[in-house]
């Protein structure tokens, strides 16, 4: 049975591994042994990059370039925009620069309308080209999101069991959903759960989850609510993006 506690706004705490330019499964041993060395890499990096010398890298003439491109596709955009956490071009912010080598080092002092929440409920993302585009989680995918593939009832479990087990990794989940009540949502994935604000008539919750596991289970704090799809994988600019 899941435990659920409204907790207002934001998500139960997400534990997340390290933002590198690419997420391929691994074992966890060797999942341990890699955060070994990039925690040891990280330490070092850490201690030589102060705030001055971090300012004169996003100032280069490539990272000016890349705000560009940044700042001209939000030109016409007055609302805030949720972002993924991302790995920054390489040519910009190298990945021994962790744990100040994501894209939000990078955005988040060109504008204001830059949030990177716990839970996303329209999630963006940055292309290589620097555009801010839709992202959609891409990987396994239960469900074709016009069914209805798991019921959801207060005071009550549902799970649903994945094609295959995934292994620990820092994953991106996003789950869509029908509702006709304003209720909360907690997803457990392995040992990690994230609770989210629900809103009808039908939406989609999307958040970082580092685990694995062979199955995903959900509750809700009130009413009853239809799970239509589930997507466990990497963000990818949603079709048309580029």
């Amino acid at each position: 049975m899941l435990g659920l506690a409204l907790l207002g706004n934001r998500a139960e705490p997400i534990r997340r591994r390290a933002r590198i330019p690419w997420r391929w499964p691994v074992s966890k041993r060797t999942t341990e042994s890699a955060l070994t060395v990039v925690v040891s890499l990280a330490l070092v990096a850490s201690a030589a990059v102060s705030s001055t010398r971090l300012t004169a890298i996003t100032q280069n003439a490539p990272a000016e370039a890349y705000s560009k491109e940044v700042l001209d596709s939000i030109r016409d955009t007055s609302d805030e925009i949720e972002m993924v956490q991302q790995a920054a071009p390489g040519e910009l912010l190298p990945t021994v620069w962790f744990p100040n080598n994501d894209t939000e080092v990078l955005v988040q002092p060109l504008s204001a309308l830059f949030r990177f929440p716990e839970v996303l409920t329209d999630p963006h993302m940055i292309t290589e080209q620097g555009h801010v585009v839709p992202a959609l989680v891409d990987g396994m995918i239960v469900g074709d999101n016009t069914t209805c593939i798991a019921t959801v009832v207060q005071g009550e479990s549902t799970r649903i069991d994945l094609p295959s087990e995934l292994w620990d990794w820092s994953w991106y989940v996003t789950v869509s959903y029908r509702t006709t009540d304003s209720s909360y949502l907690e997803t457990s994935f392995g040992d990690v759960t994230v609770g989210a604000r629900t809103e009808p008539p039908v939406g989609s919750v999307t958040f970082e989850m580092a685990t694995g596991g062979a199955f995903v289970e959900f509750g809700v704090l009130s009413g009853d609510l239809c799970v239509t799809q589930v997507r466990i994988g990497n963000p990818t600019p949603a079709e048309g993006g580029e």
